[in-house]
């Protein structure tokens, strides 16, 4: 059974529900809910055709493990809208740097489920859901607000090297709120790294409201609640505080380009393009020299004659700028990272311009 028949048959029986993970018991279930609900006909051709449910869920078991049937049929339909709502065959070029792990957690009433990842070897994207205790009230129209009380953040553990061993910037971060419904919270939260992500491929979450806080700070005349480090004259406010940590799939489905060339940006010439790292979901620019202004502005351009310019003023762009220092004169390696909006096929890609630099990428 192919990865398109698997897909249909998870759309139809729904087993891509976080709440019940694919086990046989529950495809069997499933199936056979799906069955009897089909016109008598249909029922006795089905019933002939697979002979029974617990065939059906036997010879999807026997597939794979569960963590791969999960990368295989679960892509949530949040993280599909989150990338455009990519094609099959686009959703088949991150397969193996995608990962459904079923991690939860839960927290005076608060849980957090861990829905998909997916990942390349400068960052990750982590869908999750934020589940209040039934008396919380939550609507589109006052998430952001309850959001801006809620700490949320994901970490991963860079490799030591040359170009990050001295990094003012591990990278930088971003999240989207994707849905609303009663008393839950659908989320994707990125994270980028300047450098590369660690060997062990283990990823933190960490979603919660509580922190220290210490009333007698005064500015001017007036005090006000201030979140502190020193501990010692500070209480903890909030109500729950979710910390997960768990190893995710991932497997490095991008291409580094060796450059190595001069780089001109606008006359200035004191740097040296080392190498451009993409994948289907991100382009890192990696150079040595002065800092270089995230305005670099990178074209890609594709087989089809299209460009895309990555632009700090387009709102659908997002670069990243992190800087790291050798030694005096702000000199050391630069790490530009720009996102892309849906996941694209590198094969598609002809050339990426940066300066006075045209790299093929094809």
């Amino acid at each position: 059974m192919n990865n398109k028949r698997l897909r249909m048959l998870n759309d139809e029986l729904g087993l891509n529900d976080y709440a019940e993970a694919p086990n046989s018991q529950s495809i069997i279930a499933k199936v056979n809910n799906s069955i009897n609900a089909d016109p008598v006909e249909r029922r006795i051709f089905m019933r002939r055709k697979f002979i029974s449910s617990a065939l059906v869920a036997a010879l999807i078991l026997s597939i794979a493990s569960l963590t791969v049937i999960a990368a295989t049929l679960g892509w949530h339909h949040k993280l599909i809208e989150y990338f455009n709502n990519p094609t099959a065959e686009q959703m088949e070029l991150m397969n193996g740097a995608f990962d459904a792990p079923m991690v939860s957690g839960t927290d005076n009433g608060y849980t957090v489920n861990v829905l998909n990842t997916l990942a390349d070897k400068h960052g990750i994207y982590v869908l999750y859901e934020l589940v209040l205790p039934p008396d919380k009230v939550i609507s589109e129209t006052n998430v952001d607000e309850f959001m801006r009380n809620i700490t949320h953040f994901v970490y991963l553990e860079q490799k030591k090297s040359i170009e990050n061993d001295n990094a003012i910037l591990s990278g930088i971060g971003k999240h989207k709120i994707l849905g609303v419904e009663k008393n839950k919270i659908t989320l994707c939260e990125y994270n980028g790294l300047a450098g590369e992500i660690a060997d062990e491929y283990k990823v933190r979450l960490s979603v919660g409201n509580m922190k220290y806080v210490d009333n007698s700070v005064k500015f001017g005349n007036t005090s006000e609640e201030v979140t502190v480090f020193n501990r010692e004259n500070a209480e903890i406010c909030g109500d729950f505080n979710i910390y997960l940590t768990w190893n995710f799939k991932y497997e490095d489905k991008g291409k580094s380009i060796s450059v190595n060339e001069k780089l001109d940006i606008n006359g200035i010439n004191n740097n040296t393009l080392n190498r451009i790292d993409i994948s289907p979901i991100s382009i890192w620019i990696i150079a040595e020299g002065d800092a270089i202004p995230s305005a670099i502005n990178p074209v890609v351009k594709f087989k089809d004659g299209t460009t895309l310019t990555y632009n700090a003023k387009d709102k659908n762009a997002y670069g990243m700028f992190s800087n790291y220092q050798t030694g005096d004169n702000n000199k050391g390696y630069t790490s530009l990272g720009y996102v892309f909006d849906e996941i694209t096929d590198i094969k598609t890609i002809e050339s990426i311009t940066i300066g006075d630099q045209i790299i093929k990428v094809n």
